[in-house]
């Protein structure tokens, strides 16, 4: 596993300098989820974040103002980008063009 050392270090260093950045983060995730996020993505998962979930399955909420182990953005759970996803996918397909008839 390459990801595993970078993200320790990663939360070494954070807490060294006092930061909270990998505060939140939750126990791994389960093979079934990751399953279902590619599947609902409809394309195979990269390695290496299947590798980050392995190690910590997501983040909890964190507050505006508070950075989270990856910068500005907390690490979602693999349901919170599938409902995210979902979301992404409603609002951006194209509108139906409507007809009113002859004009």
């Amino acid at each position: 596993m390459f990801v595993a050392p970078v993200i320790e270090e990663a939360k070494r260093e954070y807490a060294n300098a006092g930061l909270d950045c990998g505060d939140g983060l939750l126990p791994p995730a389960d093979k079934g989820a990751l399953d279902a996020l590619s599947e609902s993505l409809g394309m195979p998962l990269p390695r290496e974040l299947c590798e980050v979930y392995l190690l910590h399955g997501g983040q909890v909420y964190i507050e505006p103002g508070i950075t989270g182990l990856f910068g500005e953005h907390r690490l979602h759970t693999p349901e919170e980008v599938v409902e995210r996803y979902r979301m992404f996918a409603e609002f951006s397909r194209p509108a139906a063009c409507v007809s009113t008839g002859p004009g």
